[in-house]
């Protein structure tokens, strides 16, 4: 939705049939800024094809529920949150949440998406109902879709950065003659091997699975100093091989001026061409502009 790491990601039993509408990191208004204005900003060089979450309502729908990936504010944007309905439920990481919280905007508080260690417990994702019930939320019945929406998020292994990570979204299907579990990998800072392994091995977990689409990053980004911000290509190379995708959606390469201190970013881009002339298999690399999509079922 804004040539960066913005999405809307809609489920569907059919094209008649009433829609699950998931919003992904929205920033759609405004400039952000890490921690302080003196450290890091950015402003979009294109336009997002939003101005606001109620700008997309009145032409898609209700948003179904919110999926901030990570606290920074290229992912979870506050200006553009604090336009949205203050009833619809927010899930994300520990970092998100302090975020969305902190605006004491929502009816109820923003849950947390399970983070899973590769070591505790199953890595089988989690229906969004099965979240909001442990939460505690009242009335979950209302929340149409929720038992068949699932989330996980799968960190960086070994690591206390939170930059890396991949998170697990599925979608359930209703047919009871020949069910499926489709799943999408939003991995827009990419990930390390060991993270992609427990990511194939979670979804491997799922019965009658199809993976149809990651959403990752090209370019190469390194963020003096704190070093490695996005591994780019040969990441979601890794990925296209163990999930073997329908489809690659690019992300996080988006058109923005970065400003202040940490605004000096080395980076080393790849184009569609460059991808495709390295996938193995039948994976369809996608660039989409902002406001354009792509069915992937």
């Amino acid at each position: 939705m804004n040539d960066d790491t913005s999405w809307l990601i809609t489920f569907r039993d059919s094209d008649d049939s009433k829609p699950f509408n998931l919003v992904i990191d929205p920033w759609l208004c405004g400039d952000q800024y890490t921690l302080t204005r003196w450290f890091q900003g950015g402003v979009h060089l294109v336009e997002p094809c939003f101005p606001s979450l109620p700008a997309l309502e009145r032409e898609h729908g209700d948003i179904s529920a919110i999926l901030c990936s990570i606290g920074l504010t290229d992912h979870t944007h506050p200006n553009t949150i604090f336009t949205s309905r203050p009833s619809v439920p927010v899930f994300g990481s520990k970092t998100a949440l302090s975020v969305v919280d902190g605006l004491h905007h929502f009816h109820h508080p923003a849950v947390e998406t399970r983070s899973w260690d590769g070591v505790q417990g199953k890595p089988s994702p989690d229906t969004l109902r099965s979240l909001i019930e442990a939460a505690g939320w009242e009335g979950v019945e209302q929340y149409d879709l929720f038992d068949r929406v699932s989330a996980l998020y799968i960190p960086l292994s070994r690591s206390k950065g939170f930059l890396m990570g991949a998170t697990i979204i599925t979608f359930a299907t209703e047919d009871r003659d020949d069910p499926k579990i489709y799943s999408i990998i939003y991995t827009p800072h990419g990930s390390s091997v060991a993270t992609l392994q427990a990511t194939v091995d979670s979804l491997n977990t799922l019965p009658h699975h199809e993976c149809l689409a990651i959403i990752s990053n090209f370019d190469l980004v390194h963020t003096p100093p704190f070093g490695l911000a996005q591994p780019g290509k040969e990441n979601g190379l890794t990925l296209v091989k163990l999930l073997n995708p329908k489809f690659w959606l690019r992300t996080h390469d988006g058109r923005k001026e970065a400003k202040n201190f940490i605004g000096f970013m080395t980076t080393k881009k790849y184009e569609v061409d460059d991808i495709r002339k390295e996938i193995e298999g039948e994976t369809e690399v996608v660039v989409l502009e902002s406001g354009e999509s792509q069915r992937l079922l």
